[in-house]
């Protein structure tokens, strides 16, 4: 995806942080806008929309290879396929601006206990 589609897809705000993002910031800036795998490739995400946020260059480095998946599921006990769900729902649909990741995760717990 183009990065400014995926920006506008998320509003030109990081997925992760909620901090505005401008495409013009240079690489090197710990802010710069970056296209993260949500699911890393190192653990089995695909290049796909689906699987794209938009992120801060912050963000993405501290978030690295973890699968959020397992992070989801072990810290904060919530179901990882509710997210995804919610995922796949909110960029299904181009012209809906998706909430950040964080609403999303506080939208879909559940006690999977």
């Amino acid at each position: 995806m183009h990065p400014s589609r995926l920006a506008e897809r998320w509003n030109h705000k990081c997925a992760y942080c909620n901090r505005p993002l401008d495409l013009t910031l240079p690489y090197k800036d710990p802010y710069a806008a970056t296209c993260d795998h949500f699911i890393p490739r190192a653990k089995g995400g695909r290049r796909s929309t689906t699987n794209s946020v938009f992120a801060c260059k912050t963000c993405n480095n501290e978030k690295g290879s973890v699968d959020p998946r397992r992070l989801l599921w072990v810290w904060l006990r919530i179901d990882p396929r509710g997210l995804m769900n919610a995922l796949l729902v909110a960029l299904d649909d181009p012209t809906a601006t998706p909430p950040t990741l964080k609403i999303v995760v506080d939208n879909t717990s559940e006690d999977v206990s």
